[in-house]
């Protein structure tokens, strides 16, 4: 099932424009003009979206729109895994260099959440030794055809232990949060973040394990 999903390019295209702003309804023109598809394969995938009860068709005034399905079974499933798909079209430039250059790399904020609003962008934080302009320039060739803003946030190593260490708003409450991680995991961003604790004065470790209780949040 997932596989044929996942199978066409214009199917995921049209997925990740519905399901990821399952509160918009979009007629089909609307789609060709923000995704770029053609007509035709937008009419083919939206009609077998709608059949196979992921998406909702309703008709106003003479038009006919499409919804993300919340009700569908496995919606979560499928929202998480178009989220990573264009999390990682973002931070992947080079699959096989990507460990290289970043450490970890995970979607944070409302959408992690699962309680974004319209307009919330989708969030990626990024622990690694690439810059912030080459990350956004390539969200910016992503955001358009899902119709959602991404904003990318990028620390190096060394900054992001600065940050834990002093207890930085951001940092804590972005670590506090939900995260559906692209690169790395949980383990390896608390190795990067507990490095700094471990060539700290006592008094500022403890300071800092206080902050960052979130090693213990599910």
């Amino acid at each position: 099932m997932l596989k044929e999903l996942f199978s066409s390019s214009a199917r995921v295209q049209a997925l990740s424009l519905l399901l990821l702003n399952p509160d918009t309804k979009f007629y089909q023109r609307e789609i060709e003009t923000i995704t770029g598809l053609a007509i035709r394969s937008i009419q083919r995938e939206t009609e077998k979206l709608e059949a196979l009860g992921i998406l909702h068709k309703s008709t106003e005034a003479n038009r006919v729109y499409f919804q993300g399905n919340r009700s569908y079974i496995l919606f979560p499933e499928l929202r998480k895994m178009l989220l990573k798909t264009v999390g990682l079209k973002v931070v992947l430039a080079d699959a096989r260099q990507a460990n290289k250059r970043i450490k970890v790399a995970f979607i944070h904020g409302p959408f992690a959440a699962e309680r974004e609003t319209l307009t919330d962008p989708i969030a990626i934080f990024v622990v690694g030794d690439i810059s912030k302009q080459e990350l956004q320039g390539r969200a910016e060739e992503v955001q358009s055809p899902i119709g959602r803003e991404i904003t990318c946030y990028v620390r190096t190593p060394q900054s992001f232990r600065s940050g834990v260490q002093l207890g930085y708003g951001f940092v804590a409450s972005v670590l506090a949060g939900p995260k559906l991680f692209l690169i790395g995991d949980k383990r390896i961003l608390r190795s990067l973040a507990t490095g700094a604790w471990e060539r700290r004065s006592p008094p500022k470790r403890e300071r800092a394990a206080e902050v960052f209780e979130w090693w213990s949040i599910p």
